[in-house]
């Protein structure tokens, strides 16, 4: 192989018996292995010129060379697909920010063009000189620039807080019933009660207050409780006194369909 490839295998000084080749040998060598070179090049040449004629000579043989020559499988490097690592907060607010400019430098543009193409209809109508492209050019500047500004004021604050915040995972209150702060607690207290039953305090609700209602059924069933039923979220509308009761009522505007009852 190092002769087909007309090249000096390593360690030719030790098999020619000389620690050192002189410029003379080693002028030597290199034209032997040249020599080499062209040599394998011939053979390989004639070579494949007697296996092209054979192959010729067979019809059979030369029409599967064909066939194969032209469905041959062909190497397609395939290419991987880019999967972009999660951008960490700092650099997702960063990236919203761009984005943002990158919009605005847009509209920008757009509101720069109708304004200019509003004043030379104007000016041409009053029969005075088009705004000059310099003109433009300075306009579009000023205001590209006074836009840049306003963007970066907005997200300055956003960016300095994902800063503070670090790698603090974020909270996902899709899943959150968030109320109003005088909505967990009663609005009102009732009298003492049975104490030694652990009834202490019943409460009274007040109107706008949010409240959580338990309709019992037979059928579904509360996750750690033994109770069955459904519970249902609205807001007190009104107050009231049912006749013949000895307790208050009230009147609810349910969330899920606005039915008040």
């Amino acid at each position: 192989m190092w002769t087909a490839a007309g090249a000096v295998p390593e360690g030719i000084t030790e098999r020619l018996g000389m620690k050192e080749l002189s410029t003379e040998m080693y002028s030597k060598v290199k034209e032997a292995a040249r020599k080499c070179s062209k040599c394998a090049e011939k053979i390989w040449e004639e070579r494949n010129k007697e296996n092209e004629d054979w192959v010729n000579s067979k019809e059979d043989l030369k029409e599967r060379k064909k066939e194969a020559n032209r469905t041959e499988w062909k190497f397609v490097p395939s290419v991987k697909e880019k999967i972009e690592k999660p951008k960490k907060r700092i650099q997702q607010k960063m990236h919203e920010r761009e984005e943002h400019l990158k919009q605005q430098r847009t509209a920008t543009t757009k509101l720069v063009h109708d304004w200019v193409e509003e004043e030379n209809t104007r000016k041409a109508k009053a029969r005075k000189l088009h705004l000059s492209q310099e003109e433009i050019t300075m306009i579009m500047r000023i205001e590209k620039e006074a836009a840049k500004k306003s963007i970066i004021k907005i997200h300055k604050g956003i960016i300095r807080r994902a800063r503070l915040a670090g790698d603090t995972p974020d909270l996902d209150l899709t899943t959150v019933n968030t109320v109003e702060m005088r909505d967990t607690v009663p609005a009102c207290s009732g009298k003492r009660m049975k104490p030694d039953k652990g009834k202490a305090f019943h409460w009274i609700p007040i109107k706008g207050s949010q409240v959580r209602v338990f309709w019992s059924d037979s059928h579904t069933k509360v996750e750690g409780s033994n109770k069955r039923g459904t519970w249902h979220s609205g807001r007190i509308t009104e107050l009231c006194w049912p006749e013949g009761k000895g307790m208050p009522g009230a009147y609810i505007k349910y969330d899920s369909d606005g039915i008040e009852e």
